[in-house]
């Protein structure tokens, strides 16, 4: 700053016609925090200026992880602390490991809640692992909620039921992909499993009906069977095809 003064001042004591006829001579002033203005070198201090806040950020703020915190909260930032997970180490690794769908969705809700501009993880990485290794995740925080997934006790059949139900479809249709999420076809099916699994179903939609086994025939070709298990006879009914198709 102070050669660009000196500089500029010398400048200026030329009288101004000579001066005049010198600047018009040159386009470009090869010092910093100079220009031309009305034949005149004017210094800009702002310059200087931008020159000393760019080397505290360099130099400075940006150095230590510290110093980026302090000026953060300096200026109204809030400042999170992120723990890398065990669960995110094991999504990361190309290892291929079994993690619980609880484990896996609560790193997901973590992972959502915990980004930040200058996290050094990359949450949508992690996240969109999560969703491949198990896209029930996804669907089950968006659709569902964090809150309604944890009543539910991370349990996979009582969460695709929960989304089933919420899903704008006619209540028939719902109880038929609900009945084919818990019963397998073409095998015998005990009836006292049949009327449990139907009785959650209409519980679940809201239906005030006591179950029977023998409702499937609303929705079902079937066939009643009597296969011995343990020894005794078991009544039980093969659900042989469905009568509605249901996507």
């Amino acid at each position: 700053m102070a050669e660009a003064e000196r500089y500029a001042a010398d400048i200026n004591s030329i009288p101004e016609q000579s001066r005049t006829k010198l600047l018009s001579k040159i386009s470009y002033i090869n010092e910093p925090y100079v220009r031309i203005e009305n034949n005149r070198l004017i210094v800009d201090r702002n310059l200087a200026n931008l020159d000393v806040v760019n080397f505290k950020i360099c130099r400075h703020i940006y150095r230590t992880y510290t110093n980026l915190r302090d000026e953060m909260v300096r200026n109204g930032y809030n400042i999170t602390r992120h723990s890398y997970s065990k669960v995110a180490e094991q999504i990361q690794s190309s290892i291929k490991t079994r993690i619980s769908f609880k484990n896996l969705f609560e790193e997901y809700c973590k992972q959502k809640s915990s980004r930040t501009m200058f996290s050094l993880v990359c949450f949508d990485d992690i996240c969109t692992r999560i969703a491949e290794k198990n896209p029930l995740v996804k669907i089950a925080y968006e659709r569902l909620g964090e809150n309604k997934v944890r009543e539910l006790n991370y349990h996979v059949g009582n969460i695709r039921r929960a989304l089933i139900s919420d899903e704008p479809i006619s209540i028939q249709y719902k109880i038929v992909r609900l009945i084919n999420e818990g019963l397998t076809h073409q095998v015998a099916i005990p009836k006292i499993k049949i009327k449990e699994c139907l009785q959650r179903i209409y519980d679940d939609l809201g239906i005030k009906r006591k179950a029977k086994a023998t409702d499937l025939a609303r929705w079902y070709d079937i066939k009643e069977s009597y296969p011995k298990i343990n020894g005794k006879t078991v009544a039980s009914i093969v659900i042989i095809r469905d009568k509605m198709i249901v996507k």
